[in-house]
């Protein structure tokens, strides 16, 4: 059983929600799993979940891949915090893709189904990949035009996860990262994946939902995060 509590962003209005969903096994149709940073062209089904990533090279022109030589990592939602041993630390978190040389950096994630809902999900992990051990760094996260999150990462093997769910204005959707003036822009992970039209009615082609956090309940010993 897991709880997902959401943020309404619209104009100044800030509205919580909560909701509660049994988890049943989903289809993949639709779903974009992006592995930031592997190498162009590369492909691979993850071994908990059988979802395939891809390289984020058909999404975005910009930007340079690095790999993580963090001897140890972690995991930080926006709440939850739990730790985990590199060893079996998943897949995804190995790589990631800076931008040192831009202001906005753009993912263009397509094909998506004009005014369908869909759930976009960004995480960093720094891991001190550039060698400069910086104990702050800030960018913001657009999606389209509009601000959706600011990326405060102070600790380097903590991974920050946000979520928004969006109702698609065209054939794609854009994430971006803003360069604020506040460290290089970076990402590690971004995943899309499509949502039930009766699912977060609040959620609609003028607002979006922020995800606040989420509580994963009464899970199996050892299991992986929901993803």
């Amino acid at each position: 059983m897991a709880f997902w509590f959401f943020v309404l962003v619209s104009g100044m209005d800030i509205i919580v929600f909560n909701t509660v969903h049994a988890e049943q096994l989903p289809t993949t149709e639709e779903f974009i799993s992006i592995d930031c940073g592997i190498a162009s062209n590369a492909n691979y089904s993850d071994s908990d979940t059988l979802i395939e990533y891809v390289s984020d090279d058909q999404f975005i022109e910009t930007g340079v891949n690095f790999n993580l030589s963090s001897s140890s990592s972690s995991y930080r939602g926006p709440i939850i915090y739990q730790t985990y041993s590199f060893s079996s630390y998943i897949t995804q978190m190995v790589t990631l893709r800076s931008f040192p040389d831009a202001l906005r950096s753009c993912y263009v994630l397509k094909p998506v189904t004009r005014y369908k809902k869909y759930t976009v999900r960004a995480q960093f992990l720094y891991g001190n990949y550039d060698g400069k051990n910086s104990s702050s760094i800030m960018f913001d996260l657009h999606i389209d035009v509009n601000f959706w999150q600011t990326v405060n990462v102070t600790e380097s093997t903590a991974l920050y996860l946000y979520e928004v769910i969006v109702v698609a204005l065209g054939d794609s959707v854009s994430v971006c990262l803003i360069n604020t003036g506040s460290g290089t822009p970076f990402i590690s992970v971004l995943e899309l994946r499509p949502l039930q039209d009766d699912m977060y009615p609040a959620a609609n082609t003028t607002q979006y939902l922020v995800n606040f956090f989420r509580l994963n309940v009464g899970p199996d010993l050892g299991s992986s995060p929901l993803r």
